[in-house]
């Protein structure tokens, strides 16, 4: 019998990694203190969400059928997430400084719809809209201290403008890497460059269509649950 060929991560196995990283990540930063050791291999090991995250919403600008609906979608998880991720975090139900990825995304999707008015007008007229619009979209994030901010928001919008290049995409991710990672995390957050390599460009079997998405609330609210018992 032979065996199958590995043919590339679809859009299914790259959002599971994403899940994963994510959770791994959550779990270091809620349950701080409580073993130094695990807590920093697990925040090592969050580095790749956030970037496969943003290389997949910039896979969906492309693709999607209803790009209101998508962004209204990214505004209701934010919204509904933001307590959650507040007392999982930060232990407070209401933390300022720093507000949930949703958000984030949410900024770097409108930042490509608004750019994409400029679609048909010409490549310079195009190139400078979506350069003024992630100008203003991280100006934004950075006022709201969204998580990542200007590094999210520069990541979407440069996985969508050098999707026709997956090594144009590796180079200028790794670039934003550089302005913004620490020297400490570069090669944590550096691994999620070699899962988008692998990325076969099928969007794959999800289990629900709204399951990644709910994932992160739901996710968020059981750890604010694990940390007042444990901390309490």
């Amino acid at each position: 019998m032979k065996s199958r060929a590995f043919s590339g991560l679809d859009g299914t196995a790259l959002k599971w990694l994403a899940v994963l990283s994510m959770t791994l990540d959550h779990m270091g930063i809620a349950l701080a203190g409580q073993a130094p050791r695990l807590e920093e291999m697990a925040i090592q090991a969050g580095r790749p969400a956030f970037i496969i995250f943003s290389f997949l919403l910039a896979e969906g600008f492309v693709h999607t059928r209803d790009r209101k609906r998508y962004l209204l979608r990214l505004l209701l998880l934010g919204a509904v997430s933001e307590i959650p991720y507040d007392l999982a975090l930060w232990g407070s139900p209401v933390f300022m400084p720093r507000q949930n990825v949703f958000w984030t995304l949410a900024i770097g999707l409108a930042v490509l719809w608004l750019s994409s008015m400029a679609w048909g007008k010409g490549q310079f007229w195009e190139d400078m809209a979506l350069a003024w619009a992630a100008f203003l979209g991280s100006i934004i994030a950075w006022i709201l201290r969204t998580d990542y901010d200007v590094m999210g928001v520069l990541l979407i919008v440069w996985f969508f403008w050098s999707r026709d290049s997956r090594g144009r995409q590796m180079a200028g991710a790794l670039v934003i890497f550089l302005m913004f990672v620490s020297q400490e995390l570069l090669l944590a957050t550096s691994l999620s460059l070699v899962f988008i390599w692998m990325y076969s460009g099928q969007r794959g079997r999800n289990p629900h269509p709204m399951f990644f998405y709910w994932f992160y609330p739901v996710h968020l609210a059981v750890l604010a649950g694990i940390r007042f018992m444990i901390l309490k």
